[in-house]
Order: C-alpha cells, then structure tokens, then sequence
C-alpha cells in the first residue's frame, strides 16, 4: 500500500453524454485520442494507490485498462447496488472504504478534469475542488460550497435558493484523519433525486471547520454540450464518432481501438493477419477493442509539412503496390460484393444526410453507372482507408498504414481501386487539418492529386475518380456540420468533373 488512494468513480450510466455515450462508457470517452480516463490516471499522484468504483459498462473500463495501461496497478471495485435508488456517487465512494484504509484519499468523478499543476500548490488537510459556477448556467445546477477565504462554510446541494458560492467540481481530498468524520457524514447524508451524494461528507467536515476549498482550472465533460466544447478545445472540431474510437498511447507502445460492434473489430483484427506487415502488428485484444503497435513517427500529411519529399504519393503508391496490394486467391462474386459496397452502402449513407444535402448528392449518385463501375474490380489485400492521414511515416523512413478497414462487403479482400480513391480523396481533403477543425483546400492538394493520379493506370482512372467523390459523400453523415457540408460540396463537384 502507497502513503494515499486515488478514487475514480465510474459506476454510473452517464445518460447526459448524448450520441457518444450509446455505446461507449463516458470514463472513455476520447479527449484528443485520449481517453478521459487515462487523463484521470495521468492526473493522479505517483504514490497512489489506484482505485476505480464501477458499475455501468464496467466491463469496457476493465478491458480498456488491461489494452492502454498494461502495467498499471489498480483495484477495481465493483459496485453493488449502483443502478438502484439509492445509488449514487455517495453509494461508489462507500465501496472503496476498505481499499482506501487509512491513508489519504484524493477522489474525483469520471467526467471531472483538472490542470496537472492543480494539485502543485493543493492546500494542507483536507478540501474539495472548487471552480466558478459555469458561466450561462443556473447555480441551481450544481453542487455549490460557500466558503470564507478557502474555507468551505457550508454545501448547497443543487438549491434554487442562497448564495451562488463556488462549483464543487467532484474532486476532494480527505486526509486521513478526517476519515472517519467523512466516512459518517456520506452515510448520514441525504439523497438528492434519488442518489446517494458524497456532499454528506463534505458538510460534516464543513460543519467543524475541517474542510478547505482549492480553486482548480476545471474542465466538466459531463454532458454532451460540455464533451463537445472540450473536444472543441482540446482539438479544435468535435471529431468524435458515436461507434467507435481511437486511443493513441505512446509512453505505452500501443494504440487501442474500440468498436461497439464486436463483429467490426474481429474482422479489423483478422484483416491485420490478412494484410501482414504493411501495418503494426496486434499486441492484444478484448471483446471490443483490440490493440496494436504504437509506430513512432508522424503522418504523411505532417511528414510533408515539415520537408519536401521527392516523388511522395508516387514512393507511397509503389510501397503499397509491393506490400499490401498484393494478389489474392480467396476473392468469390467481386461484381457482387463491388455493388454492395460502392452502390448500396453509398446509397443507405445519402440517405442519413440532412434534407439539404441529400438532395445535392443523391442528384449527383443518381448519374452514377453502376453496372461499369462494378465491372473493374481488382481483388487484393487492400487497406481500407489509404489516406496521407492513415500512413504513418516511421523514423527510418518506412511507410506503415495504420487504421484499416475491417471488410469489404464482408470480405477480407478488398478493391485496390478503392485504395487508389482514397489516396485521392485524401488530397481533396486534407484529413489531419479536418480533424482540427481547418476545412480550407490542400494549397498542395491539386499537385498531389495529379500526381496520385499518373500513377494508376490509365484504363481505370475514371472509376478510381468516380469512387474517391463517392467516398466523400460516404463519410458526410459520420460527421457533424460544417465537415458534413464541406464533404458533400467537394464530393458533388468532384462527380459533375466527370459526368
């Protein structure tokens, strides 16, 4: 045992996150390609005991811990009662009282995120985050503490009336002689819409003058207007798919993926075999993630930002051709599996677009003749989504695609076109300054995109066009406005070139 325990508490169903909490615990939510959660256990002291309360999807934290933390020692808690009245916070915290013993306890909720340096400066005994009441909120809202200087007077437990006072942020430290009080006071408290709160706790210490106030720079990622806004800051455009997410982990060696459904990411691991070393070899893998070799590096996007490479898409075009496009013997119905997945899934995708932008792109696919696209197939070992931002460049100036796809209409095998497309749909679309939220043309796209071009031979330019525009219109609905706008405009234009 350590000098002191770190508490998260997670147990909780988290229904205010919106569309990315369907499928995914908010504890893991992606922040910049990393989950709230390791930035909960960045956050924690070096000699603390780890410890997280769990409850709702306690299996995905388990998992997510075993991929991304491998060597991290934490005692999970699982939470009786959690989902009943009663439960609550209060209830969580309640279960860690053995793990946590006699040493001090800093806790915090899931959805609570402070700067690193918060706790340099951290008043002596014990004492509860605080912030200002979130600016355009009612105080009514939240949990606030009346203090004197930084002493905490009194909690108002999300009350209309009173002093507005400050936000208590859910994170506290309780020495470990004020224990025992803290302990009591959570039991006795009173519970608030049914949950059991911690802020019992706190008025019991309050109530002797044994609880301080520390101002820490909060960030709440508690519901979806707060998730987004962070997303928006931390990335600068709210990127977040509601299926799926990305956990890059450098100081770990890996990158974990997760998808909601498991079939996804058994194919995605499959295919990792099927395609070889063209991409990073899997480390492990759950039921819903899988994770797989960190490659140290940046992406082609970056790489040719910072220094001019001679001939790049025309290297990358070639790399791929020797190492991932290569032949197979396992390709059954292509024409088939082609029209499913150019016409139909292109098909059911305009239809999830907004009115406005459904009737610019199903004019557009509606001129599109299926039966020649489908007739030039070319079976391989594709990857999926061969973007600039899906090739990393190693440090010895290797390529390895990262991100594949999991199928294609179910297939293992793919289109080699469809890679040829995405390479050029890429140039369209500068996909590493979309994530940040800069939809501007690529000032070097059009050089690229000539270039990416001249390398697929002559016969089957025209498809490999006519997929890269279709490729847009596909990812439109995956992405919130304006992306979803930007993609459907470029996709139109790109298919009247060709009409």
């Amino acid at each position: 045992m350590h000098d002191s325990a770190f508490v998260i508490l997670a147990a909780g169903r988290g229904t205010r996150v919106g569309r990315v909490g369907v499928s995914l615990h908010k504890a893991l939510l992606p922040l910049n390609q990393r989950a709230i959660i390791t930035r909960l256990i960045d956050l924690a002291p070096d000699d603390a005991d780890v410890i997280i309360c769990l409850g709702h999807r306690g299996d995905q934290i388990k998992e997510f811990i075993r991929l991304a933390h491998p060597n991290l020692k934490v005692t999970f808690i699982d939470v009786h009662g959690w989902d009943e009245s009663g439960g609550g916070p209060g209830l969580s915290l309640l279960a860690a009282h053995d793990a946590v013993g006699y040493q001090d306890m800093l806790f915090t909720s899931c959805d609570t995120l402070w700067n690193e340096t918060d706790l340099d400066s951290q008043p002596a005994g014990s004492w509860a985050g605080v912030a200002p009441v979130p600016a355009g909120t009612q105080p009514a809202r939240w949990c606030r503490i009346i203090t004197a200087g930084d002493r905490a007077l009194s909690v108002l437990d999300k009350v209309p009336d009173g002093p507005t006072g400050v936000a208590y942020t859910g994170l506290g430290r309780i020495i470990k002689e004020d224990l025992e009080a803290f302990w009591g006071g959570v039991l006795a408290g009173t519970p608030l819409a049914g949950e059991h709160q911690v802020t019992g706790g706190l008025e019991a210490l309050a109530s002797t003058n044994h609880l301080n106030v520390h101002r820490i720079h909060w960030t709440d990622v508690g519901d979806a207007a707060a998730y987004s806004h962070a997303v928006t800051a931390t990335s600068g455009y709210d990127w977040t798919k509601a299926d799926e997410a990305t956990y890059v982990m450098p100081d770990q060696g890996r990158v974990v993926k997760f998808w909601d459904d498991v079939a996804v990411g058994n194919r995605s691991a499959e295919r990792a075999d099927y395609i070889g070393d063209a991409v990073p070899t899997l480390v492990d893998r759950g039921r819903q993630m899988l994770a797989y070799k960190y490659v140290p590096g940046t992406t082609m996007y970056e790489a040719l930002k910072a220094a001019p490479i001679e001939y790049p898409f025309t290297r990358l075009y070639q790399w791929a051709a020797h190492n991932m496009w290569l032949p197979v013997d396992d390709a059954r119905d292509v024409e088939i599996a082609a029209y499913n997945f150019y016409r139909n899934k292109t098909l059911e995708r305009v239809e999830m677009l907004r009115a406005e932008l459904f009737v610019q792109a199903s004019d557009a696919v509606a001129r599109v003749n299926w039966d020649e696209l489908v007739k030039g197939v070319v079976p391989c070992r594709f990857h999926g989504d061969l973007n600039a931002g899906n090739v990393i460049v190693s440090e010895d100036g290797e390529f390895v695609g990262i991100d594949w796809r999991g199928d294609f209409a179910g297939n293992r095998w793919g289109d080699r076109r469809y890679d040829e497309a995405k390479l050029l749909a890429g140039c369209v679309i500068h996909w590493d300054r979309a994530r940040r939220g800069d939809f501007r043309p690529w000032e070097d796209g059009d050089r690229y995109f000539a270039e990416v071009l001249e390398c697929v031979p002559e016969k089957r330019r025209r498809d490999v066009q006519t997929i890269g525009a279709l490729s847009l219109l596909n990812s439109a609905p995956l992405h919130v406005q304006p992306l979803d706008d930007v993609l459907v405009v470029r996709g139109v234009r790109w298919l009247e070139t060709l009409a």
